[in-house]
């Protein structure tokens, strides 16, 4: 008997169904703090994790991190800049509201309301190592200091 060898189709799925789960858990947790009811938007052009809309008419977009470590294990979080940034012009541009949730290892859950005046204290940085060929797949990120995050 031959066992088939897992692929790595296989092990994303896997960590896809090992996390999504938490990241549901962590917006549904939010909405009901928040009174509102979220949604996950399918399409990638959003790429957030959720969107609700207040009694005022105003958007709140999401996004979910979950991390495999302790709560106070470093001073800063790194997330996409590209997702910072989504959010943040959904803020400047149309007055939304930009929330960052974070679960981790510790059953602690922490939020972040983005706002503008705080990006002073970002760092930005790159993931990736940039003395190969691999450059190309390098993302730009950006580390906010775990002190703006309070626990909810």
């Amino acid at each position: 008997m031959t066992l088939a060898m897992p692929t790595y189709r296989d092990q994303v799925e896997t960590a896809v169904a090992r996390y999504a789960p938490r990241e549901e858990t962590l917006l549904n947790e939010f909405g009901a703090v928040m009174g509102l009811t979220f949604i996950k938007p399918n399409d990638f052009k959003y790429n957030l994790d959720g969107f609700a809309v207040t009694r005022d008419n105003i958007g709140v977009w999401v996004e979910i991190k979950t991390r495999e470590f302790a709560s106070d294990q470093y001073p800063t979080l790194v997330f996409d800049l590209e997702k910072i940034e989504s959010g943040a012009r959904k803020v400047t541009t149309f007055g939304h509201r930009f929330y960052i949730l974070v679960g981790f290892s510790d059953n602690v859950r922490m939020v972040y309301r983005y706002n503008g005046a705080d990006a002073a204290q970002f760092r930005y940085t790159t993931i990736g190592r940039l003395d190969r060929a691999a450059r190309e797949r390098a993302k730009p990120m950006v580390e906010i200091p775990r002190a703006l995050f309070k626990v909810w």
